[in-house]
C-alpha cells in the first residue's frame, strides 16, 4: 500500500498545505477508481479527511527521528516536500519525493547556498525516485544537486476550481483593484507593485500571511515614496472565500515574485479570466504562458507602468481573448496530476 505524506495540513496559509490538501483528496479518488486502498500520513485531527476508507497514520513529532513505518503493510511512502523530516526507517519501503522548488538560489545570499544544498542534497539521498512540479525546477535540481542516477519527473500541479460561494471582506475596496496574494516576504516582491498606481485610480490589495513585519513596513515605504500610500492595503492572511471574492472582482492580478517552484495563484487568477501581470523569474513564464503580461527582468519601476497601462489597455481590446485565459487555468487539473503520479507508484512497486 501506498502512504501519501499530508502532514503539511498542520500548516494552513502556505503553499505546501494547499499542495497535501488538493493532491490528497485527488489521490483517494483516484486509488478508489484503481480499486486501491491507500493510505494518509497526517496530523490527528485530520483522520478521516480523505474518506473512511481510506488508511491513516498520525503525524507524531517524534517520527522525525525514527519513522517506525512496517514494510509489511506499506511499500511506497510519498514525501510531498522537498527536506521532508519523515521518512521510513526501512529500506524494504521505496521513498518518492515531489521536489518544488530550490528557492534558495534565488532568495538567499550565495554565500548562503553551500549550506542549503547540503540539506536538499542530504534530502533527495533518501528518496529513490523525484517528481519536480516544473522543468524549470528539474532543471534546477539536475543542475545543482546530484541525483545519483535516480530518475527525476515533472509533474504539474493542479488548479482548484473552487465550488463554495465566495465571501465579501469586511472592508470592500471602494475602488477597481489590482490584488495580489501570498506569504509576505522579499521574495514575493511586492514592494514593487506600489509604482503601478501611478498614473490611476487602482487600489493595490496584498492578502496573505504577514512573514516578515520589515518587509511588509518596506511596502508601504515604497507606496509613500510613490505618493499612493492611501490605496495600498495589506491585509494578512484571508479566508479561501475571500480570497476567491477578491480574485472574482479584482480589475487585474499581478504576480512579481521571484522564486517559484510552480506560482499556482497565478492560475486561480487566470481561473477568473482576469489580466495577469507577472514577472519572467523561475517557473513563472512556463505556468503563464502565453497569456500573461510580463513586467521587465529588472522591475524597473518606470518600465513597470507603462507595461502595466499598455497591458491594461491591450486587454480592454481583446488583445488576449478572456476565454483563451480560463481555457489555460482549467487545462491544469489534479485528477490529472493524481493520475500521473498513480502511474509512477505503479511502475516503483513493479520494480
Amino acid at each position: 500500500m501506498i502512504l501519501f505524506d499530508a502532514e503539511r495540513l498542520k500548516w494552513p496559509n502556505f503553499g505546501f498545505y494547499t499542495f497535501a490538501e488538493h493532491l490528497g483528496r485527488a489521490l483517494s479518488i483516484e486509488a478508489r477508481n484503481r480499486g486501491v486502498k491507500m493510505g494518509f500520513f497526517l496530523p490527528e485531527q485530520h483522520i478521516g479527511r480523505y474518506g473512511d476508507d481510506m488508511s491513516y497514520v498520525v503525524a507524531k513529532e517524534w517520527y522525525r527521528h525514527i519513522f517506525p513505518l512496517s514494510s509489511s503493510e506499506y511499500q511506497l511512502f510519498h514525501a510531498s516536500r522537498q527536506r521532508c523530516p519523515y521518512i521510513p526507517f526501512s529500506d524494504k519501503i521505496k521513498v518518492l519525493m515531489t521536489v518544488h522548488d530550490l528557492n534558495y538560489l534565488y532568495s538567499k545570499v550565495p554565500s548562503k547556498h553551500p549550506r542549503y544544498r547540503l540539506h536538499y542534497q542530504h534530502s533527495i539521498n533518501k528518496a529513490d525516485r523525484l517528481v519536480a512540479i516544473s522543468e524549470f525546477a528539474k532543471k534546477d535540481i539536475l543542475e545543482h544537486l546530484d541525483v545519483r542516477g535516480k530518475k527525476v519527473d515533472v509533474i504539474y500541479n493542479g488548479l482548484y476550481e473552487f465550488k463554495g460561494t465566495p465571501v465579501p471582506p469586511i472592508d470592500i475596496p471602494k475602488k477597481p483593484y489590482i490584488f495580489t496574494v501570498g506569504t509576505v516576504i522579499d521574495k514575493k516582491n511586492f514592494h514593487v507593485l506600489p509604482s503601478i498606481l501611478v498614473g490611476n485610480d487602482y487600489e493595490l490589495i496584498i492578502a496573505g500571511l504577514i512573514c516578515s513585519e520589515p518587509y511588509a513596513k518596506f511596502i508601504m515605504d515604497e507606496a509613500r515614496k510613490w505618493g499612493v500610500e492611501d490605496r495600498v492595503k495589506i491585509t494578512g492572511p484571508v479566508s479561501e472565500e475571500v480570497k476567491y471574492w477578491y480574485l472574482e472582482h479584482c480589475a487585474a492580478f499581478s504576480f512579481p515574485s521571484i522564486s517559484e517552484g510552480f506560482a499556482m495563484p497565478i492560475l486561480e487568477a487566470m481561473y477568473y479570466g482576469k489580466p495577469v501581470f507577472v514577472s519572467d523569474h523561475t517557473c513563472i513564464p512556463e505556468i503563464a504562458g502565453d497569456c500573461a503580461f510580463y513586467f521587465n527582468h529588472e522591475f524597473d519601476r518606470r518600465a513597470m507602468q507603462e507595461e502595466f497601462a499598455k497591458g491594461m489597455d491591450a486587454f480592454a481590446r481583446h488583445e488576449i481573448d478572456p476565454q483563451k485565459i480560463i481555457d489555460h487555468a482549467k487545462s491544469f487539473t489534479w485528477a490529472r496530476t493524481a493520475h500521473q503520479y498513480f502511474d509512477i507508484y505503479d511502475e516503483m512497486l513493479g520494480e
